[in-house]
């Protein structure tokens, strides 16, 4: 980093060289004759951290320059020199240049050398003021479109996930729809499983392998009954009894017979 630069502005010669001569070793000096000139200079020249003027000069005062300089070069600390003490020229002088000092002539050099200083200070303090700025509005614009594109992405996958959970909303009202089928369906696959064939007339069974069979068979093959033989009041009454009396009439009969014998 090189020195700081600063623009000393006086008509007077030996002031030029005296102002050289005592701060060159620690700053870059240039010098000007007139207002006109240090304005020349300061077109050509780098950025200046600070110009001292001299108020009394030919052509341009070093308000006049100042004033300018405001609003050419607002980052340069703006000092003047003045064999005045009136406060209100000084005032004038604070208001139309924005001047942050001024050193009554002839200037003493440790007081001029520490104001000097502080003007650097404050100069650097500025720049470095300016640089965080804009460094602050560059995070800032980075921000601001770093929170633009997580707005975008939290948009497209909220758009996603409810296209997604209406696909899966669909999904399972389709997949209800299937399993009620398919319940539905094996209810009367039980039905038609539950259905056997029998005969209208013999009362035969027919079994999955297309044989008729008695309904005694089928049922002791095909269910876990076990049958115990009874007689029916009515097959006993039809059936059994008319036997039972015909067998006992047979007896007596018989018994009939063997006494005549």
């Amino acid at each position: 980093m090189g020195k700081p630069r600063i623009l000393y502005v006086d008509d007077e010669i030996i002031n030029l060289t005296n102002f050289e001569q005592s701060f060159s070793r620690e700053y870059e000096i240039f010098t000007a004759i007139s207002g006109e000139e240090a304005l020349a200079t300061l077109a050509k020249s780098e950025p200046m951290h600070i110009v001292l003027t001299d108020q009394r000069m030919p052509g341009i005062s070093g308000v006049d320059l100042l004033s300018q300089m405001r609003e050419l070069y607002p980052d340069t600390i703006r000092m003047i020199l003045t064999a005045f003490t009136d406060t209100r020229y000084m005032i004038d002088s604070i208001n139309r240049g924005h001047v942050y000092r001024y050193i009554v002539k002839p200037w003493d050099e440790d007081e001029l050398r520490m104001a000097i200083k502080h003007a650097v200070d404050l100069h650097e303090l500025n720049m470095n003021n300016r640089l965080l700025t804009e460094e602050l509005k560059e995070k800032n614009k980075s921000l601001e479109k770093l929170n633009q594109e997580l707005g975008k992405r939290v948009e497209e996958r909220t758009r996603d996930l409810n296209k997604a959970n209406g696909i899966l909303a669909t999904t399972n009202r389709e997949l209800s729809e299937k399993l009620a089928q398919l319940q539905a369906a094996k209810e009367e696959m039980a039905t038609l499983r539950n259905l056997v064939p029998i005969c209208s007339y013999c009362k035969k069974i027919r079994d999955d392998k297309d044989f008729w069979q008695e309904l005694e068979m089928f049922m002791l093959t095909n269910s876990d009954f076990k049958f115990t033989h009874s007689v029916c009041p009515g097959c006993y009454e039809s059936l059994i009894r008319p036997e039972l009396d015909e067998f006992k009439k047979k007896k007596l009969a018989d018994k009939k017979d063997k006494s005549l014998a």
